[in-house]
């Protein structure tokens, strides 16, 4: 979702509207620009998704992006929308910078995979920085997130902080607030 931080910039997410509401243009209540409802706005998204399951609103589409970007930043609709977009596309370019190259590799020597129900519209060449790579865009990305939940191996990580001065602190009360922990793992592992 688009929103104003207190320095006055625009932002776009970690928030979501997720499927409910979802955005604007889904017709469920939502008042706040989302990147789907930019799309809808600039076009680059029909009446429906869902094989015609959900039907879009382009006017309340325009009326998030009117409200959340363009009356507050002074900007025309459509530039609003395109600024959204932008701020999304720089959050998934720096995402894919701390995945590769703050790791020493160089993004153009590995193909991209668009996956998630925007995938499509996400990755269609709209500029992701410097990023050359070659994308991929499955057949039916929205199913990639599901598969991928799917097909990941299950990890619980279990951790707790434990504040004590190591001056005084004996064994026997960092091995009680270990076994807590212990114990919750193992409670984990029988659900």
């Amino acid at each position: 979702m688009a929103w104003q931080d207190e320095g006055g910039s625009l932002r776009n997410g970690p928030q979501s509207a997720g499927a409910f509401p979802g955005p604007a243009c889904y017709k469920n209540g939502n008042r706040t620009a989302t990147n789907t409802d930019a799309n809808v706005v600039l076009g680059r998204l029909g009446t429906s998704l869902a094989g015609g399951k959900i039907t879009l609103d382009p006017a309340l589409a325009a009326q998030a992006v009117q409200e959340t970007v363009a009356a507050p930043f002074g900007m025309e609709l459509h530039q609003a929308a395109e600024a959204v977009i932008a701020v999304a596309n720089a959050n998934m370019g720096n995402a894919v910078r701390l995945l590769s190259i703050s790791r020493g590799y160089d993004p153009r020597d590995f193909a991209l995979v668009a996956f998630g129900g925007a995938g499509r519209v996400a990755w269609s060449g709209r500029g992701q920085g410097a990023f050359d790579s070659t994308v991929i865009v499955p057949p039916n990305p929205g199913v990639t997130s599901a598969l991928g939940c799917l097909l990941v191996d299950v990890q619980h990580d279990f951790s707790e902080s434990f504040m004590a001065d190591a001056s005084t602190v004996s064994p026997a009360e960092m091995q009680t607030a270990f076994v807590l922990m212990e114990e919750q793992a193992v409670e984990r592992l029988g659900s």
